[in-house]
């Protein structure tokens, strides 16, 4: 049979173990924001961004690649270990639009590019939407564009993308037609193409390079070394 004393002390017990639960809370948490503060300050966040020495902005989704489309990941494919001075695979991404004109032409250079610079360059074309008139999209158009296929729809909806300028592309093309892709990398307009360091970081920007006559050929010839 439980007395009052008996009563008084399992309350003052059960209050000194809650008192020592919530003590051991506040520590545990105090130990967590050290922590935390501690491997901000050594290790703080990239900075991501379409500038030069910035973390490219990750592109992630689906790419056309060896016939069939497929999950891909830009920032599984970089080496975060490399460091300047290394041999290392390279990036060109490019944006572009396939029913834009200039673009239509630009396929040609690439085609140039990707047979020059292809064995330290891996290609990846972002194709967007520009939202313009007839540009209208599509998936069987990037096919087409890409593959150099029969498919009114090209340039506008003017042409048959089997007629573009160039060679059949054989590298990666990104469906961008929908999300944030464009403005994550302050797109200004297309073709736009960016050199991008084997560990992600942007080497190359267009947008930085308007007054010094610097062009991507140069830029991968002076950066890469091809």
């Amino acid at each position: 049979m439980m007395t009052e004393a008996t009563t008084r002390r399992l309350i003052v017990d059960e209050d000194a173990n809650a008192d020592g639960r919530v003590l051991a809370f506040f520590a545990v948490s105090a130990v967590l924001s050290l922590v935390f503060v501690f491997s901000y300050v050594l290790a703080p966040p990239p900075d991501i961004g379409p500038s030069e020495g910035q973390l490219a902005p990750n592109i992630s989704g689906q790419v056309h690649n060896s016939g069939i489309w497929e999950d891909f990941t830009f920032h599984d494919s970089i080496d975060r270990d490399w460091q300047d001075g290394q041999s290392g695979q390279w990036f060109l991404i490019q944006f572009m639009d396939t029913d834009c004109p200039y673009c239509w032409t630009d396929a040609a250079e690439m085609s140039e590019h990707h047979a020059s610079w292809s064995s330290q360059v891996t290609f990846i074309t972002v194709v967007l939407e520009l939202q313009i008139p007839d540009h209208d999209g599509s998936r069987a158009e990037i096919e087409a564009f890409k593959l150099k296929q029969s498919y009114q729809g090209c340039y506008k909806g003017e042409r048959n993308c089997a007629d573009r300028p160039g060679e059949v592309h054989n590298w990666r093309y990104f469906d961008a037609l929908t999300g944030s892709t464009a403005s994550d990398w302050s797109i200004p307009g297309t073709p736009f193409s960016v050199l991008v360091q084997p560990d992600g970081v942007v080497a190359w920007n267009p947008l930085q390079h308007k007054n010094d006559g610097d062009s991507i050929d140069s830029a991968v010839q002076r950066l890469v070394g091809v």
